[in-house]
């Protein structure tokens, strides 16, 4: 296998940036709970993956819980058959797998788990983020590009050649350029591009829509390019947002938990893994901004 020294294709390197995010993104995610005391299977059969299980509900917003007789407990892909309760809730479901495993379902002997309140996925918003960060990365990536880009000279073919020994010399940090007595300095136009530099502009803004990413996905964030002017409200109103993402998803996944014990005799339990979501906690307790209370307290 040989290797290339880059990517050329603008098109497949926004591709690759765009999926990266969203891996790196469904990777966090996925890691974020801490399923415990899921039931053992008996021998042979394969037991539950919570990484499938959250993956399910990273992509999809649902997965389902079920037991099968030959297969044992069993959590799938869910297809809702379009019945619903008094609450809104699906009657009949069937659980699918990509090998071709169908099975049908109802509220007497399965159980949906969601993702979060509003019973949907998250991927299609985190998709438009991905979008808008692939999008400023090739702004960046062309920005900086062009800060390399050489001065243009103009002048006739028969004059290529003195331009060229004027750059060379200009190039050598030559103390002064010589030319001939009869030379016209209007036979030769030299046009600077001066590509303003936006990368630290472009940079804040990326920072600031990563910082809204986590803070929708539950995850501690800090504007540390702006923590000089934040005031001890502000972070805490950030924080409750994180704290109220969290709840959200961790309360259809308790709710969840409650109905597999309360049909299959279970005690299924999960837990935010807090290595993951939970960054240092301020506790200043003034309007003083961050950086002055972090010195001085």
């Amino acid at each position: 296998m040989t290797y290339g020294v880059g990517i050329g294709d603008v098109n497949e390197r926004w591709e690759r940036t765009y999926n990266g995010y969203l891996n790196e993104w469904m990777e966090t995610c996925v890691s974020m709970f801490d399923w415990k005391n899921l039931p053992e299977n008996e021998k042979g059969q394969k037991p539950i993956d919570p990484w499938f299980l959250e993956k399910e509900l990273f992509m999809r917003g649902k997965a389902v819980f079920f037991k099968d007789d030959m297969l044992g407990y069993m959590v799938c892909m869910v297809a809702n058959d379009g019945t619903l309760d008094i609450y809104q809730n699906p009657v009949t479901f069937s659980a699918e797998s990509n090998t071709g495993f169908i099975k049908q379902l109802d509220q007497s002997n399965g159980v949906i788990i969601y993702a979060n309140p509003d019973k949907r996925t998250k991927y299609n918003r985190l998709e438009l983020y991905a979008t808008r960060l692939a999008e400023i990365q090739m702004v960046i990536d062309c920005n900086i590009k062009t800060q390399k880009f050489p001065p243009l000279m103009f002048t006739t073919s028969e004059k290529q050649l003195t331009a060229k020994n004027i750059m060379l010399q200009y190039q050598g940090n030559e103390p002064a350029i010589f030319a001939d007595v009869d030379f016209d300095p209007k036979s030769m136009t030299c046009v600077n591009l001066n590509a303003p530099y936006v990368v630290d502009k472009l940079q804040q803004e990326k920072h600031e829509i990563l910082n809204e990413v986590y803070t929708f996905l539950g995850i501690d964030n800090t504007n540390t390019q702006k923590k000089e002017r934040l005031i001890q409200s502000e972070v805490r109103s950030n924080n409750g947002q994180i704290q109220a993402a969290r709840e959200r998803m961790l309360y259809m996944r308790k709710l969840a938990c409650k109905n597999i014990n309360r049909l299959f005799g279970l005690n299924v339990d999960v837990e935010f893994r807090k290595s993951i979501v939970q960054g240092g906690e301020s506790d200043a307790k003034d309007e003083r901004p961050v950086s002055e209370s972090s010195t001085t307290e």
